[in-house]
Parts: structure tokens; sequence; C-alpha cells
């Protein structure tokens, strides 16, 4: 990608060792725009309510979820 995408990295790989542990989690990737950066992406990994990796998630309108891999998939 032509840009930095480490919050999805950590997204990823936090939500598969939370299948491995029976911790259901969602992924999340949405946008926002503001003056100085411009358009921004960015995805978090949430547990219910509590958002357990890419913290700064205000003003992010999210546009997809995704639910988390299955137990199966997640030890391949």
């Amino acid at each position: 990608m032509p840009w930095r995408s480490d919050c999805l990295v950590q997204a990823l790989a936090a939500q598969r060792w939370l299948a491995r542990k029976g911790v259901p989690s969602r992924l999340q990737i949405g946008s926002r725009k503001t003056e100085m950066i411009g358009f921004e992406a960015h995805a978090w990994l949430s547990v219910g309510d509590l958002v357990v990796t890419g913290w700064d998630i205000e003003n992010f309108e999210q546009f997809i979820a995704f639910p988390p891999p299955l137990a199966k998939q997640a030890n391949a």
C-alpha cells in the first residue's frame, strides 16, 4: 500500500490472538476527514464496547466491520 497500515496489521494480529483464546472481537474500519490531514482511514479492534487496538477512534465513521475468524481458521 502507498500508505502506512500499522493499525490494520495490529488489529488483525490481535483478533487472531483473541480468537485462539476464545474471545470474540470485531475488526472495524472507518474514515474521517480533517482540515490538517484530509482523508484518513483507520482500523481498530473491539471486544464489546472496549477498544483493544487503534485507540484514537474519535470522529471516525465506521464503514465496515468483520466478526472474528472461526476458531478452526485461527489455528491454521
